[in-house]
């Protein structure tokens, strides 16, 4: 399991992760293909969640990754459900009719990493609020 996933899980959320398993997950939205990918699940210790979902991406021309974590809660219930959340926080208003898990995903200020009512990370490894 990739451990830059296990890290951006703790230092987002205070946690240590235990890997479950991969899921892939493609999502379509008007008949195309917006994202698709294997989503890692894992166990955590969190006060909200006992599960999260994580993933990553390269970022066009450059060696350095976006992460995106996304706690167990509330619409959040599957790794599918967690993409949509992302995908929603993301492009928000400019996929109204999306349907969508809202759970309460924002971005950080820098407006690079997705997040459920917590903490994000910037792809250079800083921490958002």
């Amino acid at each position: 399991m990739s451990y830059s996933l296990q890290k951006a899980i703790l230092d987002l959320h205070g946690c240590k992760p235990t890997w479950i398993e991969s899921i892939p997950v493609k999502e379509e939205f008007g008949g195309e293909t917006v994202w698709e990918g294997v989503v890692q699940v894992f166990e955590v210790d969190h006060p909200k969640a006992t599960r999260c979902y994580a993933w990553s991406h390269g970022l066009d021309s450059s060696k350095k990754r976006r992460f995106f974590v996304v706690l167990h809660q509330g619409a959040v219930d599957s790794a599918r459900a967690a993409v949509k959340a992302a995908i929603v926080s993301e492009f928000g208003k400019t996929l109204m009719n999306y349907p969508a898990a809202s759970s309460g995903v924002s971005k950080t200020t820098t407006g690079k990493t997705l997040r459920p009512k917590g903490r994000g990370i910037h792809p250079d490894g800083n921490k958002g609020i």
